[in-house]
């Protein structure tokens, strides 16, 4: 199999306020199917002194591979991140590419351009413009993190699409005439007061 690696950077004028930092890795791995490898992912972590205040900021990748159907691995490895980082009342600052979007699961006739996780016998379709009171979290990591009271950052996730840009940055990959189809990555905060503004960075 193989590992992929999460690195968590910290500007230089902070290095001296970090008090403790490590890496974890998920339980929940994916097999290929027939059996050639299994993924390996996790997350980086570092607790940052802000003038006597500890916030713990995380690097993560989630498993963007699943098996169509089932439950995604993202959603098992989002649940672990919660039970390790999310229970305590220490400000959290949780940065990564969920492989999740809010409208996940789709209906099986939803477009569905950039491949998402499509509704099936483990996983019933999202509820239509699903909003914290009532999405499903059963196969989704994005309202995993939602529900465990992490907030998303922004921008908005349903009209700020960043999934499928090219390999130089410059916008979408030419490959994909649709343009951007999803979002998947997010700052999710927790314990800490409402986030000022929030942008992507690109077109």
């Amino acid at each position: 199999g193989f590992q992929i690696a999460d690195a968590l950077l910290v500007r230089a004028d902070l290095a001296d306020h970090v008090t403790r930092a490590g890496t974890s890795e998920y339980e929940q791995d994916y097999t290929i199917i027939p059996t050639v490898m299994n993924v390996y992912r996790g997350y980086s972590w570092a607790d940052i002194d802000f003038s006597g205040t500890t916030v713990r900021f995380v690097a993560t990748h989630l498993e963007s591979l699943f098996d169509e159907g089932k439950v995604p691995p993202a959603k098992a490895q989002a649940d672990q991140l919660v039970a390790d980082v999310g229970e305590g009342q220490m400000p959290v600052v949780v940065m990564g590419d969920f492989n999740s979007d809010p409208r996940d699961p789709r209906p099986a006739d939803d477009a569905n351009l950039g491949g998402q996780p499509v509704a099936g016998a483990q996983c019933a379709a999202q509820v239509p413009l699903a909003q914290a009171a009532s999405a499903d979290d059963t196969c989704s990591a994005y309202w995993t993190m939602v529900h465990a009271g992490f907030t998303d950052s922004g921008p908005n996730a349903r009209t700020n699409l960043s999934w499928g840009y090219g390999a130089t940055l410059d916008g979408p990959d030419s490959a994909r005439p649709e343009g951007f189809t999803d979002r998947l990555d997010y700052v999710f905060t927790k314990n800490m007061g409402v986030p000022l503004s929030a942008h992507l960075v690109g077109n």
